[in-house]
C-alpha cells in the first residue's frame, strides 16, 4: 500500500468516527484469580525487578572489565605491529589471506582416506601404518 493510501484511510477513518480496527472487538485483560495464579503473577514481576537490581549494582564492574579487556586487545595490536584502534579489534587484517573467511584449503585427501579418523585404530593400522600414527 502507498503512503498516500494509508493516508486517505486514516483520514476517512476520523471523519466517520471509526477508532478501533474492524478485527479487534475487545482485549481482555489478564487478571490472576486463584492464590497461585497471584503469587506467580507476583513472583514473575520480582525476578524481573532483580534482574535489572543486579545488572544496576555491576554495571561498574563490567564497564571496568570492558575497559580491560579494550587495552589488553589495543596491547596485542601493538606488539603485532598493527595500527592501534579505539576498540582494539583489527578490522579484519587477519582475514586478507582468507577467501569467504575460511582457511585456505590445502590438498585435497583423497577419497579412500575420508573419514579415516572415525576408525577404530586397529582397522586405521591395517590401512596405513605411518598415518594411523599421526592421527
Amino acid at each position: 500500500m502507498s503512503k498516500y493510501f494509508k493516508a486517505f484511510n486514516s483520514i476517512k477513518n476520523v471523519l466517520k468516527g471509526s477508532k478501533t480496527s474492524p478485527d479487534i472487538k475487545s482485549v481482555k485483560p489478564n487478571i490472576p484469580k486463584t492464590d497461585m495464579d497471584k503469587k506467580m503473577s507476583q513472583h514473575k514481576i520480582n525476578m524481573s525487578k532483580i534482574k535489572g537490581k543486579v545488572f544496576h549494582q555491576f554495571k561498574d564492574t563490567n564497564k571496568k572489565i570492558d575497559d580491560a579487556i579494550v587495552n589488553i586487545k589495543q596491547k596485542l595490536q601493538k606488539t603485532r605491529g598493527e595500527k592501534v584502534t579505539e576498540s582494539g579489534v583489527s578490522k579484519g587484517k587477519d582475514r586478507v589471506e582468507r577467501k569467504f573467511g575460511s582457511p585456505k584449503s590445502g590438498e585435497k585427501v583423497p577419497s579412500k582416506l575420508k573419514g579415516f579418523a572415525k576408525l577404530p585404530e586397529k582397522v586405521q593400522e591395517k590401512i596405513n601404518k605411518k598415518l594411523a600414527k599421526k592421527v
